[in-house]
């Protein structure tokens, strides 16, 4: 009973483990493309001045610094869900 009570924890514990690493190439991978897109978009159609060129930039990185927190609060959110199921499936077994 102990043995499956382990099992049922790690492979919880795996799978936060597996989630993390893939929401985080994933994140990084989309924040890098938008990025690239709105700057070609925005910048790369119209002649910029140094103003505009560092408000695009500011917008960019502001955007990206929100995108992140954002998925970081939905992962610790899952992720802690996942772990309290495990840790109740462990206390009635």
């Amino acid at each position: 009973m102990v043995e499956s009570s382990e099992r049922i924890l790690r492979q919880s514990l795996d799978d936060v483990d597996r989630l993390r690493k893939r929401s985080i190439t994933t994140f990084l991978f989309t924040a890098v493309f938008i990025a690239q897109a709105a700057w070609f978009a925005l910048a790369g159609v119209n002649r910029v001045d140094v103003k505009q060129a560092l408000v695009l930039a500011t917008f960019a990185l502001a955007v990206c610094v929100f995108g992140g927190v954002f998925v970081l609060v939905g992962h610790i959110t899952r992720m802690t869900q996942r772990i309290l199921q495990a840790i109740e499936l462990m206390s009635k077994g």
